[in-house]
């Protein structure tokens, strides 16, 4: 008899506590708060604060700031969501490249799942001061598709370049899309 308890028994009681398990209620999911940063001011901290993107935008935005400097205040580092399997992608234009240029720029994947095709994942650029003017600088930069006129979002970020090459951000705007402005 306790045998039979042990292979038929046994696994039927382990059944039903299993499937007791799975009955507690779900935990509540956290909400996301919009985010209003302020635009940076002269003198205020040289890093710029994400916004609340266009729905049609990646949707996945890095945890903290989007475009940073180094230590030494040489090297700005923009880090933004993308999905080049979307035809989307960043691009950029430097008002005055006497005094900032692209030092390099790269997409890299986020982890996903085997066989999972379109995810997205992060464009990471660094910019640097040339050495050889100092100044204003206005770095723009698009996130849209090459043969599309419409971008889904642009952001500018004002920039002070010193004599000793270090880069201040004066200001950051995102600018959304002019069709979700209407």
């Amino acid at each position: 008899m306790k045998k039979c308890f042990l292979t038929v028994g046994l696994p039927l009681v382990m059944a039903a506590l299993i499937g007791f398990a799975g009955c507690a209620a779900p935990a509540a999911a956290p909400t996301a708060q919009p985010s209003n940063a302020p635009t940076a001011q002269p003198g205020d901290a040289p890093t710029a604060q994400p916004s609340d993107a266009p729905t049609d935008a990646p949707t996945q935005q890095p945890e903290g700031e989007w475009a940073v400097l180094n230590g030494e205040e040489s090297v700005l580092t923009v880090s933004l969501p993308a999905n080049p399997s979307t035809g989307y992608e960043w691009s950029y234009h430097i008002s005055d490249t006497n005094a900032l240029v692209l030092d390099k720029a790269e997409y890299t994947q986020d982890d996903a799942g085997e066989g999972v095709v379109g995810a997205g994942g992060t464009w990471v650029a660094s910019f640097e001061g040339t050495f050889k003017q100092a100044g204003n600088v206005e770095l723009t930069l698009q996130y849209g598709r090459s043969w599309e006129v419409d971008v889904l979002e642009t952001r500018v970020l004002k920039l002070f370049i010193n004599e000793s090459n270090t880069i201040e951000v004066l200001s950051a705007e995102i600018i959304p899309a002019e069709n979700d402005a209407k």
